[in-house]
């Protein structure tokens, strides 16, 4: 019988393609199935987020409860979905927190004073044809703030045609820097925004 930091045959098998990525590995994905996450928002991107992060094996997904009937039948057998009517009500059970449709005063109000616990946030929209994911880490938590990614969006000029895409990369993106500071706690330091453009294809980021 395998011990609770031990992994077993099929959670090998379901989470192989990750544990194979060079700075993740079984240790990371140990740490990744006790880890709380909450994801904050109601729309399609929110839904999207959590279902990524709860098929790489995340172990509890806090969600609004709105969301949870949504997502909650389709994940996998290591990982629980706990609704929430305030987003206040995850905030010391949850070791990382994804902004997936805030405002900046919701944000301000609900989302800072968890990543200030933590030191580390992410936070992601998608404008039109625009996918925007933002990242902020702090040795010191009283300077965590990241209302200042909301001053740089400007009005989408794209058709929203190209939204699902963005939404996709949006999803992706943050899953992936999610799951690197899961392997690595201190990988991610300072404030970063990236930028991803779907008719052009082009990413940049802002510092």
């Amino acid at each position: 019988m395998n011990s609770p930091l031990e992994l077993t045959e099929e959670q090998l098998e379901r989470y192989a393609r990750q544990i194979l990525v060079t700075n993740f590995g079984g240790r990371a994905q140990k740490r990744l199935l006790h880890t709380q996450i909450a994801v904050y928002g109601t729309g399609p991107l929110t839904e999207r987020l959590a279902l990524g992060l709860a098929r790489c094996g995340a172990g509890c997904i806090h969600v609004a409860e709105s969301v949870a009937p949504k997502i909650a039948p389709q994940v996998g057998p290591d990982t629980r979905v706990v609704p929430h009517r305030e987003p206040s009500e995850c905030f010391d059970a949850s070791a990382l927190c994804i902004d997936g449709g805030l405002t900046p005063e919701d944000w301000h109000r609900c989302v800072e004073p968890a990543a200030r616990v933590h030191n580390f946030a992410l936070w992601s929209r998608t404008l039109g044809s625009m996918g925007l994911v933002g990242v902020t880490a702090s040795e010191e938590p009283a300077q965590l703030c990241v209302g200042w990614y909301f001053d740089l969006l400007e009005r989408p000029t794209s058709p929203s045609v190209y939204e699902p895409y963005a939404i996709e990369w949006c999803a992706a993106w943050t899953s992936a820097l999610a799951l690197r500071h899961v392997a690595n706690p201190h990988a991610v330091k300072g404030s970063i925004l990236y930028r991803y453009d779907v008719e052009s294809g082009k990413v940049d980021e802002f510092l």
